[in-house]
C-alpha cells in the first residue's frame, strides 16, 4: 500500500514511473518510506491531498484481508504515514479519510499497541438535507431529466425519506423511468405513489445491506438499532449509559434520530421495512447471544495469551493458581499458556477466564483493553437477563 501511494502521488506530481522497494523490516520500509516522499514532495509547489475511500476495507475487524484485519499491517501503516505526516511533509502532506464507520479514529490500541490514528481527526458523518437543501437537489435533477417537482412532492419526498440523499436521488430516478418520454413532464402525486411503490423491493434490498453489514460487522450498532425498532426504552438507557457512542453511530448515518429523551427511526419509509429485519424472536436473540458470547470468549483469550507472554513464569503461575478454584487448577495437564488460551484445545471455560480479568495485575496490563472486555460483558449480561427463561 506505501509503495502504491507512492506510485500514485508521483503520477500526480508529474514524475516518471518507477518501482519502488521499500524492503521487508518495519524500519527499513518507514525509511525507505520517507526518502522516497522526500524526494516526490521535493517537486510539489503546493499541497498534495491522499484520500482514503472505504477505509474499512485497512482496518482492524473489518478488512477482507487478515493482515489488515488481524495482522499487524493496519498499525505500521498509520504508524509511518501519521509519522511522515508530522516531522517530514513540510505540510505538503494532508489526508482525508471516509468510510462506513469511524473505528478506526476511536480505537485506542490496536493488537494491545497504541493506535496512531486514535483522536487523530474529527469525525463528521454525512448530514441529512434539509428541506431547502432536498428542494434544491432535487430541482436541479428534475432540470436535467425533464421533470418538473411541485412543492407539495419535496413535501412528500422530504416527510418519507427524511432528507437522505441517497434515497431520495433514486426515487427521483424510478421516476425518471417510468414517466412519459414526451417531457417535459410535472411530476405528480399519483406518479410519486408509483415510483415508490416499485422502489419498494429496492430500497428492502438496500436496507437489507445495510442490516447484514452492521450485525457481521459493527454487532453492537445492530443490537442499538434493533432496540430503537422495537422501541425498548430500558435497553436504550442501557446502552446509553454503558456506550454512548453506538448510538451516535447511528445518528450520524442518518438512520436514527433523538426526540427529546428518545429515539426513533428517522424517515418514515424505511421503518416497517426494519421491523420486518431487524425485530427477532426469542431463539433468533439466543443465537445473537450465544455469538457474542463466543466473540467475547475469543477477545478474553488472545488479551490474556499476550498478557502472559509479558511475565515472568513466577508470576504467570501465581495468578494462574491464584485465579482457578483448587480443583480446576488440579485438574490442568499442562500451564503452558499457549495451550490454556488456545481457542481449540483449551480446558479453560468462559467462567475460568473471567476468574484472571479480577486479578489487579492482569487488569493493568489490559488497559484500553479492559474496558473494551468490560462493555462486552456488561452488554451481554443486558442481553441475558432480558431473554425469557426457557425450560427443557
Amino acid at each position: 500500500m506505501l509503495g502504491f501511494i507512492l506510485s500514485e502521488v508521483r503520477k500526480v506530481v508529474g514524475l516518471k514511473k518507477i518501482t519502488f522497494s521499500l524492503g521487508s523490516d518495519p524500519a527499513e520500509i518507514s525509511e525507505s518510506f520517507f526518502l522516497h516522499m522526500n524526494n516526490i514532495i521535493s517537486n510539489v509547489k503546493n499541497g498534495v491531498l491522499i484520500v482514503f475511500d472505504e477505509v474499512e476495507n485497512i482496518s482492524p475487524k473489518t478488512a477482507a484481508s487478515a493482515h489488515w484485519r488481524i495482522g499487524d499491517d493496519t498499525l505500521l501503516f498509520w504508524q509511518i504515514i501519521r509519522s511522515y505526516i508530522q516531522s517530514e511533509s513540510q505540510g505538503k502532506i494532508s489526508i482525508s479519510i471516509f468510510g462506513t464507520n469511524p473505528y478506526i479514529l476511536e480505537a485506542p490500541k490496536i493488537n494491545d499497541v497504541a493506535n496512531p490514528m486514535y483522536l487523530y481527526a474529527q469525525k463528521r458523518f454525512i448530514p441529512s438535507l434539509s428541506f431547502d437543501d432536498t428542494r434544491e437537489m432535487v430541482e436541479r435533477l428534475g432540470y436535467f431529466m425533464g421533470l418538473e417537482f411541485p412543492p407539495e412532492i419535496i413535501a412528500n419526498l422530504q416527510q418519507e425519506f427524511g432528507g437522505h440523499p441517497f434515497f431520495t436521488r433514486q426515487v427521483c430516478s424510478k421516476i425518471h423511468q417510468i414517466a412519459s418520454v414526451s417531457r417535459p413532464v410535472r411530476v405528480s402525486l399519483a406518479l410519486l405513489s408509483r415510483a415508490k411503490t416499485e422502489f419498494q423491493g429496492q430500497l428492502e434490498q438496500y436496507l437489507r445491506d445495510i442490516v447484514e453489514h452492521l450485525r457481521d460487522n459493527y454487532f453492537n450498532e445492530f443490537c442499538v438499532l434493533r432496540a430503537v425498532v422495537e422501541g425498548d426504552k430500558s435497553e436504550l438507557t442501557e446502552y446509553g449509559n454503558e456506550a454512548p457512542d453506538l448510538i451516535d453511530h447511528l445518528i450520524g448515518y442518518g438512520v436514527v434520530e433523538r426526540r427529546g429523551e428518545d429515539f426513533d427511526i428517522r424517515f418514515d419509509a424505511i421503518k416497517s421495512i426494519l421491523q420486518r429485519l431487524v425485530s427477532s424472536n426469542s431463539e433468533s436473540r439466543w443465537a445473537e447471544i450465544s455469538r457474542r458470547r463466543n466473540d467475547l470468549e475469543v477477545s478474553i483469550r488472545i488479551a490474556l495469551y499476550h498478557w502472559s507472554r509479558n511475565v515472568s513464569a513466577e508470576q504467570w503461575h501465581e495468578v494462574l493458581s491464584s485465579s482457578l478454584t483448587g480443583k480446576r487448577f488440579d485438574g490442568l495437564t499442562t500451564t503452558e499458556p499457549s495451550a490454556l488460551f488456545s481457542s481449540r484445545e483449551s480446558p479453560l471455560y468462559l467462567s475460568d477466564l473471567l476468574g484472571f480479568l479480577k486479578n489487579e495485575r492482569v487488569l493493568v496490563y489490559l488497559g484500553a483493553r479492559r474496558s473494551q472486555i468490560v462493555r462486552y460483558i456488561s452488554m451481554l449480561s443486558i442481553d441475558c437477563a432480558r431473554m425469557p427463561m426457557q425450560i427443557a
